[in-house]
């Protein structure tokens, strides 16, 4: 859910809104990719929003590096395939058919064994007629790390989409004893203008927002770079503002900057994501009785 363009921090109102869940609550939305389908859901449960994307997913269109590790990739049958995000699995595959390689890239994930780290990965597999056997079901890489030692993958061809920037699962699975391919197909950047993540993150620390939402780890960590005022980022997640994360791997990212009491969805889904927050805020608001009218 990372990436996509750069817009500024401005907010958003639905002209239809009438009063809902989410009435005179501002959330702050930090994330690229379907930001605008957040911004919707909130608006229309009542929500003001500010948008200050904190980083920017770049797909890696010179499509060279990729087209290498794909070829390395169909050089031998695989044991073992692992992918590990809906957009890096749809954007291999885009990749592939430009070269005319996407049905060989389908012939062998058919011969292996096919691992995901969660539905989007899952789901995006499946839309390229991919069958998945195993996936993850808290959408973590140490999951299928875990799964993929448990197996036993020792002088195995293991055949992984990288996830971002860095291919630490690739360098885990090797160290298993694995042959890994590693498919790099995108990377994680901060964001060309970072204006509107810096006026974000500001209001967060004055107050001026009531939630802030992440729909990826590495969100949170850009986020704390970006910040003018880290420390008072991080402070005012750990009081006045409510920090939710999309999922689980997420909820960790924020823990592990000792932001604790955070709102997560049960399923990894945008809209379960909304619904944990607007069951949140319900607590938050405070009932006033003037006349014969009772306010929420």
């Amino acid at each position: 859910m990372c990436g996509g363009g750069n817009r500024a921090a401005t907010p958003i109102v639905h002209p239809d809104r009438v009063l809902g869940p989410l009435a005179g609550f501002t959330i702050g939305i930090t994330g690229d990719r379907r930001w605008e389908e957040q911004a919707e859901l909130l608006v229309r449960r009542g929500a003001q929003t500010i948008h200050g994307p904190v980083m920017h997913t770049r797909l890696l269109s010179e499509a060279d590096v990729t087209l290498v590790d794909t070829e390395r990739a169909l050089a031998k049958p695989a044991d073992v395939v692992v992918f590990t995000t809906g957009i890096g699995a749809r954007s291999w595959f885009g990749v592939a058919e430009t070269a005319t390689l996407d049905d060989r890239l389908r012939d062998l994930c058919e011969n292996a064994l096919v691992v995901a780290r969660g539905p989007k990965a899952r789901g995006a597999a499946h839309a390229h007629g991919v069958e998945v056997q195993w996936e993850a079901p808290n959408t973590a890489s140490s999951e299928v790390l875990a799964y993929l030692q448990g197996r036993g993958v020792a002088g195995q061809r293991v055949v992984i989409q990288r996830d971002g920037g860095e291919p630490l699962l690739a360098e885990q699975v090797r160290a298993l004893g694995a042959d890994v391919v590693d498919v790099a197909v995108y990377r994680w950047e901060l964001p060309e203008d970072p204006g509107p993540a810096e006026r974000l993150l500001d209001a967060v620390v004055a107050g001026k927002v009531h939630a802030l939402t992440f729909t990826c780890a590495h969100a949170v960590r850009s986020a704390l770079q970006l910040a003018p005022d880290p420390d008072g980022l991080r402070s005012a997640l750990q009081t006045s503002v409510v920090p939710v994360a999309v999922g689980p791997v997420t909820a960790a990212a924020l823990r592990a900057e000792g932001i604790v009491k955070v709102v997560e969805p049960t399923r990894p889904r945008l809209g379960a994501m909304v619904q944990a927050l607007v069951n949140e805020l319900a607590t938050h608001h405070r009932t006033l009785r003037l006349a014969d009218v009772e306010l929420r």
